[in-house]
């Protein structure tokens, strides 16, 4: 298993690489050509559109990945399942079109919401064959379709936004992206589902997929909502600045999860009766993925202030701090995910739904206490409520699985010191700006993952004498 792990680990990143970039260049192309008013509005809709995203990565499949040969009838009762809450929320959409437009503080394009609804159906049933790949460890398979989704989609938004398409190209952008990858997992995959029956064979599978499918939901609830109290608040031009700067910080943390969440959670789920093999397999996908995406997040820190005037224009500058304000509140968040793979591998999602609303409760609730002072502040908000939201999951896990969660709490303690310490280095040498500054943030990312291959060498040297975990 190990090497399928490493060849699914390796292609996924390769994948995702590819994915960052043609998403970082559309985004770039589409924001500059659309303007911070126009890109707002395109916002403001995907604040609808955006739930079918969450679906698809996270929907009634996400407790496939943890059982190995998924039986037929199960998955026939979960492709279902999917379908017709795909169809349900898409119909729901559709017919509240002109509501939606005014709520999100874009009226006048209720036309977009009809697109938005096609996106459900699309978005649930690509996740639904992405379970069952992952399921059999089919990662190479994933990776080729989400490249080829994502080459397809971008290359069209793009194509859309200069002839005149307006905010819609970046909703088009997702619905193709998600025909796409539907179309390749199907057509590989070659499971044609059956009628639904025997629905307690997938009882467990909906317990955990709909545990995991509300800690998800509610997460992009908040980030949804914190959309709109910046809309209503700030306005839509800051609200163009704010999605901008979101999706330019958060980039590297969600492309480099997404490889590492497909593998990490179905291998930890067939490790569950053996918690000295969880934790070993564990430890060694949670180092490397913390400090690559803190190496991400430092670099985008530190060149933020040369990189966006240069690329965006003048117009977009006010961004700058923003970003890295966001960037800064993003590394909690990537400490406190592979607590995610831990509830999901266990079937303790029910928990984490739990104190995930009181999380991001507490998070909506700062966000709109500094929107109330500016844009700047709205994003402290939303970095502050990250941290409460790392301390709470460690504290549920130290609760729940307390043999792991231990050393769970030590490894994350020594990951904040280091990496953090890089990161906030890499703020405060940021917000100072200068060519200086971008050079010495930089440098410390490649001194952080230098440290880290060091680490990975070391680990893989065999040891004379057995060390304890």
């Amino acid at each position: 298993m190990s090497q399928v792990v490493v060849r699914g680990v390796s292609v996924g990143l390769v994948a995702q690489v590819v994915k960052a970039a043609t998403l970082f260049v559309g985004t770039i192309v589409i924001s500059r050509y659309l303007g911070t008013t126009q890109f707002g509005v395109a916002a403001a809709v995907m604040v609808v559109g955006g739930i079918a995203q969450v679906l698809a990565d996270f929907g009634l499949s996400a407790g496939i990945a943890r059982i190995p040969d998924v039986p037929a009838q199960v998955a026939s009762n979960l492709f279902w399942a999917n379908l017709a809450l795909g169809m349900g929320l898409g119909g729901v959409v559709a017919l509240l079109a002109p509501v939606l437009s005014q709520a999100v503080g874009a009226p006048g394009h209720a036309n977009l919401f009809y697109l938005v609804a096609v996106l459900f159906p699309l978005g649930v049933l690509s996740g639904h064959y992405k379970a069952i790949a992952a399921s059999e460890f089919r990662f190479a398979l994933i990776a080729i379709a989400d490249v080829v989704g994502q080459l397809f989609s971008t290359t069209a938004a793009i194509l859309l936004a200069l002839n005149g398409f307006g905010p819609g190209a970046l909703v088009m952008q997702l619905l193709i992206a998600f025909l796409v990858t539907l179309t390749v997992m199907a057509t590989a995959v070659r499971r044609v589902p059956g009628l639904p029956r025997q629905f307690q064979q997938s009882r467990e599978v909906l317990n955990v997929s709909s545990g995991s499918l509300g800690t998800q939901a509610l997460v992009y609830a908040t980030l949804a909502l914190e959309k709109v109290i910046v809309s209503r608040l700030v306005g839509l031009s800051a609200l163009g600045l704010y999605e901008f700067a979101q999706r330019i910080a958060r980039m590297p943390a969600i492309q480099l999860a997404v490889p590492t969440n497909r593998v990490a959670i179905p291998v930890l789920g067939r490790l569950q009766t053996d918690l000295d093999q969880f934790w070993k397999r564990l430890r060694s996908f949670y180092s490397p993925f913390v400090v690559t995406v803190s190496a991400a997040l430092t670099v985008t820190i530190a060149l933020a202030d040369r990189a966006i005037p240069f690329l965006m224009g003048e117009s977009w500058e006010s961004a700058v701090v923003v970003v890295q304000i966001i960037a800064l509140g993003t590394f909690p968040q990537i400490l406190a995910l592979p607590l995610v793979w831990v509830f999901t591998s266990l079937g303790l999602t029910t928990r984490q739904f739990a104190v995930s609303l009181v999380s991001r409760s507490l998070s909506l609730c700062l966000v709109a206490a500094g929107a109330c002072f500016g844009l700047t502040y709205a994003a402290i908000g939303s970095a502050v409520g990250s941290l409460v939201n790392l301390v709470l999951m460690v504290a549920l896990a130290d609760k729940l699985v307390p043999d792991i969660g231990r050393r769970l709490i030590r490894l994350i303690a020594l990951q904040f010191g280091i990496c953090g310490g890089v990161i906030a280095l890499a703020f405060v040498l940021g917000l100072v700006g200068g060519a200086a500054s971008a050079v010495l943030g930089t440098l410390a990312a490649v001194l952080l993952l230098g440290w880290q291959a060091v680490a990975i060498r070391q680990v893989r040297r065999p040891r004379k004498v057995a060390l304890n975990d």
